[in-house]
């Protein structure tokens, strides 16, 4: 990656350290997590920097659904740090701005504090002396199950080509397998976070919760917390192909410990750009306690994650100019 590439980057996500320093001081609701929760946030950030940079080359409109939005803050209750929420890192960490954010939240006072911190961001961003563009924002309230029908609506009425990046950060077993198949019908990258180690536990416990978040009740035969995920990539493999014709690539991200982990799940077209995602799952030990200090200060802006981010940046150049997809590959 170039110096003035660099630059740019660390102009971009300076911002980040003054931010994360007014949320944690402006008497709002924030999304308490633990630490291990919040690691997911960087690999969303590096995701969202491959994808606005590709995906410009072949769309105009390209947009960012969030449908577990959350406060627009989040206070980690191990070392009080607060950081911004997933829209935000999705925003700092894109090469080139979304057209569009479409967020989506069901705590009445959880969606009033993200409305409130993303305008105060966006009048801090665009005003003098920074400068800087930011996307036009549509917000939901309500269930995502309930609220994905109006933004595909929203989307569809945006143009024939348009894709977008989604990120479905469950707590639980929150979003539907409908939901997450009305999503696919839409040319769009997916990220979900699979909650891996709550399945073995909630198979005796919420068996409708599960028949809706896997659109089946064949959970009911693994034995497994690695069988309940390798279940649920296969359904998102064959629906991505059945909805998209287009062969799937679906792969995940372990993040946590023996006792507490989850798995970040990528759903895309398979082809070139997805070495992205294999240097980003190898980059860092995700499953090791000391990578949490590592994050967090990236996250919060006290460490600039241009390592991280450079790698992802040389990952897409060494992408043969031949093997370039074509843009009918993405509809």
């Amino acid at each position: 990656m170039k110096n003035e590439e660099l630059g740019w980057l660390a102009g971009r996500l300076k911002p980040i350290v003054e931010i994360s320093r007014l949320f944690k001081d402006d008497g709002l609701i924030v999304n308490n997590e633990h630490h291990w929760s919040v690691v997911k946030l960087l690999i969303l950030g590096g995701w969202s920097y491959v994808y606005t940079t590709i995906i410009p080359n072949y769309f105009e409109k390209f947009f960012y659904v969030d449908l577990l939005a959350g406060a627009g803050a989040i206070k980690v209750q191990e070392t009080g740090d607060v950081i911004i929420g997933s829209p935000l890192i999705a925003y700092f960490y894109s090469r080139n701005d979304f057209k569009k954010m479409f967020l989506i939240e069901l705590d009445e006072k959880k969606f009033s504090a993200l409305k409130e911190r993303m305008a105060r961001v966006e009048k801090m961003l665009t005003s003098p002396p920074l400068n800087m563009s930011f996307p036009n924002t549509s917000y939901y309230r309500g269930d995502c199950n309930a609220k994905v029908d109006e933004v595909i609506s929203h989307i569809a009425s945006l143009g024939k080509r348009v894709h977008f990046l989604g990120f479905i950060d469950n707590e639980g077993f929150d979003t539907h397998w409908e939901t997450v198949k009305k999503l696919l019908k839409v040319p769009c990258d997916l990220i979900i976070s699979f909650p891996t180690s709550s399945c073995d536990r909630t198979k005796a416990s919420c068996k409708e919760a599960l028949n809706r978040f896997f659109g089946c009740d064949s959970w009911k035969s693994m034995m497994s917390r690695d069988e309940f995920l390798m279940l649920y990539e296969e359904r998102l493999a064959r629906e991505y192909q059945g909805a998209r014709g287009r062969d799937p690539y679906v792969s995940h991200i372990r993040v946590g410990t023996k006792q507490f982990y989850y798995d970040l799940i990528l759903a895309c077209k398979d082809g070139p750009y997805v070495r992205a995602w294999k240097y980003l799952r190898s980059k860092l030990d995700w499953q090791n306690p000391e990578t949490i200090s590592t994050v967090l200060g990236m996250l919060t802006g006290r460490i600039l994650p241009l390592d991280v981010l450079a790698g992802l940046h040389d990952e897409l150049q060494k992408i043969d100019q031949k093997n370039q997809p074509k843009l009918d590959d993405f509809i």
